[in-house]
């Protein structure tokens, strides 16, 4: 989580308290959680991945208190008992909301699904959102080198993606179970 996000929840915050102190109260809530998650998790060298879908939810609800059109997170999790990283799924989700726009759209989505095949755990990220040209991120985006190389320092990490500008971005991300020491 970036230092921006933070400053910009609270201006968010601070406007929905003018509007209707409800909304002002959850979303301050949501930023409680979502940082209080953050901070427990931060310092770990690998989370469950439950934990990570926390804080992915407590964002996805806190982005949602002020948009106009509301998104939603389809789930299709056949396994959900790995670890990962720690914050390593819930920056691709916020880049999502972020830079697709999905957020924008009247019928926005981000799909989030996992799948084991022979202790290979595949995680696949994709929304609806504007898309982008590959090529011009590959090289420039130092969240996207980071997500690589954490992955990659797993056994059979790699990190794959594809998108289509106005139509999708997904990522896939594939590694071998592990259990932390």
């Amino acid at each position: 989580m970036r230092p921006h996000f933070l400053f910009n929840s609270l201006t968010m915050i601070d406007v929905l308290y003018m509007k209707d102190h409800q909304k002002g109260d959850n979303a301050l809530l949501q930023l409680n959680n979502l940082m209080r998650k953050s901070n427990e998790i931060f310092k770990e060298k690998a989370v469950e991945f439950s934990k990570e879908l926390d804080i992915i939810n407590d964002y996805v609800l806190l982005m949602n208190e002020k948009e106009e059109h509301k998104f939603v997170i389809d789930y299709d999790l056949k396994v959900n008992d790995f670890y990962i990283p720690p914050l390593s799924i819930e920056p691709i989700i916020e880049n999502s909301i972020k830079y697709s726009n999905v957020n924008k759209k009247q019928n926005g989505y981000i799909r989030l699904s996992t799948s084991e095949e022979n202790q290979i755990i595949t995680i696949v990220i994709e929304d609806n959102g504007q898309g982008f040209d590959i090529n011009n991120i590959k090289n420039t985006s130092i969240g996207l080198r980071n997500l690589i190389e954490r992955f990659s320092l797993l056994d059979n990490g790699e990190v794959n993606l594809s998108s289509k500008e106005n139509e999708y971005t997904k990522i896939i991300i594939k590694f071998r179970r592990y259990v932390p020491n």
